[in-house]
């Protein structure tokens, strides 16, 4: 007969802590050193993800006219505005987590390369469409007595 499976999970349990045991001490050893790789990973997946949703497939704002190409003020936009969606049901997590994410499901549409002003700017304009939507409506039900 085989091992009883609370002696396997005990195993399981016992192999897993001297893993991980192991790789604390090999991490505190080389931190220098891996905490540079870690970097260079999150760098160059942040890289990929942008330059795939970029404008023509380069590191590049999908704004029109313009030319944004500093990895450092390009963000990822969700075209319908439904990002906060994805992060509240933990579906793909934010940034490296999401950049991963990303990559894994082989780069879904939905989702826009653009630099920080012109996202700042689509929020502007979304809000301002709103607003002008909300008083609209107002003007239409001042128009009718039983409204107001």
């Amino acid at each position: 007969m085989g091992l009883s499976s609370k002696s396997s999970d005990t195993h399981s349990y016992r192999t897993t802590l001297k893993h991980r045991q192991r790789q604390k001490r090999y991490y505190q050893a080389n931190r220098e050193a891996e905490t540079t790789k870690q970097e260079r990973y999150r760098l160059r997946l942040k890289t990929e993800t942008l330059t795939y949703y970029g404008k023509g497939g380069k590191l590049q704002c999908c704004w029109p006219g313009c030319n944004e190409v500093d990895l450092d003020v390009l963000t990822l936009d969700h075209v319908n505005d439904d990002g906060g969606r994805g992060r509240r049901s933990r579906e793909h997590g934010s940034g490296t987590k999401f950049y991963r994410w990303l990559r894994d499901q082989n780069y879904p549409d939905g989702f826009q390369t653009l630099c920080g002003s012109h996202q700042l700017k689509k929020e502007i304009l979304k809000q301002r469409r709103a607003a002008q939507g909300f008083r609209l409506l107002m003007a239409h039900l001042k128009a009718i007595p039983e409204c107001l």
